[in-house]
């Protein structure tokens, strides 16, 4: 399973680590702020992006792990 990760907080950090030792393989993590997307990308192997008109439409899931407050 090929998985976009939309997000780069502490639940999208845990949930993207679990994912991937269970097989999934992440393609990419969004944030706005590009350090929090690269931080997150280096951990599970992924591309970090900073911009939806990059976000790959080929990945199975596109995993919404945001906050409003």
């Amino acid at each position: 399973m090929t998985i976009t990760i939309i997000g780069a907080g502490n639940t999208a950090t845990v949930l993207g680590r679990l994912l991937q030792q269970q097989g999934a393989t992440i393609l990419q993590v969004y944030s706005t702020t590009a350090t929090h997307a690269q931080q997150l990308a280096a951990t599970v192997g992924a591309t970090a992006i900073d911009s939806l008109a990059s976000m790959e439409t080929a990945a199975d899931l596109y995993l919404l792990s945001l906050i409003h407050i």
